[in-house]
């Protein structure tokens, strides 16, 4: 009940129990929806995006990085107006927002262009990310900062220097978009998760 006690009811991002009932939402955001499914192309293609809630703002990136992401000034990423060309490999990730409501969650599609017969008969996996926050350096998990390497091992050289392929845990987890698709029996997937990798310092 927003504010307390009344009749009025929204929605949480966090709970409060025994606290103050505060930033509350009105609504949640509905998931933005693709006129193409993910998958393999050859030609190019105009793709449409919607979404069920009305009046929403809708942003989208092609480079990995999160969209829809608020500074109090503006949202990260292109905002969509129109349909627009797909002609090319892209891995989109699109995010609508409401003013007031709990925007949604980042949608992902993979489109593969000019793949050859050998990758088609293959099952798909996509793994979609911010290259510098998810992978590699600076903070990727496969990051390896400063530091020297002494017959084949890794050793740190200060407070500054790491490496993440060492690490344990899921501090060293980073998010990532998985899709999976098959063309052979037309299984598709997404998911939004934690990946790292394991290694050692050799």
């Amino acid at each position: 009940r927003y504010p307390d006690g009344s009749s009025v009811w929204r929605y949480f991002g966090t709970p409060t129990p025994d606290g103050i009932n505060d930033g509350a939402y009105i609504g949640l955001v509905e998931d933005p929806q693709f006129s193409h499914k993910r998958g393999f192309y050859d030609r190019t293609f105009t793709l449409t995006i919607a979404c069920e809630t009305e009046d929403v703002l809708m942003y989208y990136t092609t480079d990995g990085t999160e969209p829809g992401v608020s500074d109090g000034r503006y949202y990260s990423g292109t905002r969509y107006t129109n349909p627009f060309p797909i002609s090319q490999t892209t891995c989109l990730q699109v995010r609508a927002v409401k003013a007031g409501w709990k925007p949604s969650p980042v949608k992902t599609q993979t489109y593969i262009f000019g793949a050859n017969d050998a990758t088609r008969s293959l099952p798909i996996v996509s793994l979609v990310g911010d290259e510098d926050e998810t992978f590699y350096e600076p903070d990727g998990i496969m990051a390896i900062v400063g530091g020297y390497y002494s017959g084949g091992v890794w050793t740190s050289d200060g407070p500054g220097s790491y490496n993440n392929i060492m690490q344990r845990g899921m501090a060293y987890e980073r998010l990532v978009s998985f899709e999976y698709f098959n063309t052979d029996d037309g299984s598709d997937l997404q998911v939004d998760c934690g990946i790292r990798v394991h290694g050692s310092e050799w």
